[in-house]
């Protein structure tokens, strides 16, 4: 399994549709693109909005390989340009990646 996490910041000036927006057209991507396996896109509760991201994304892979596929399908590409760019912070972006440990503390 390979898990993709994102958390978004946007200006202050993007408004409550455009968030609603983000958030919308993120979660169709699951049955837009087959490779992913898992995806949660959240909300941020709000409890520090000075400091704290507006979304996060939780994305699960079989592979690093269908990340790949998924980072540059056409889909998600379209999301990030009509959506995500005109809102986002300088900065506000922050992701990793890395393969999950099936393996239980």
């Amino acid at each position: 399994m390979f898990r993709h996490v994102v958390m978004l910041k946007f200006v202050d000036s993007a408004t409550e549709e455009q968030i609603n927006d983000v958030i919308v057209n993120l979660r169709t991507l699951p049955s837009r693109i087959p490779v992913i396996k898992s995806y949660t896109v959240e909300r941020d509760a709000g409890l520090d909005p000075s400091r704290n991201s507006h979304v996060v994304i939780l994305a699960e892979f079989n592979s690093k390989d269908d990340y790949l596929v998924y980072s540059t399908d056409s889909n998600h590409i379209d999301v990030i340009e009509k959506y995500i760019k005109p809102i986002i912070a300088q900065g506000g972006r922050s992701s990793v990646q890395f393969p999950v440990n099936q393996t239980k503390l």
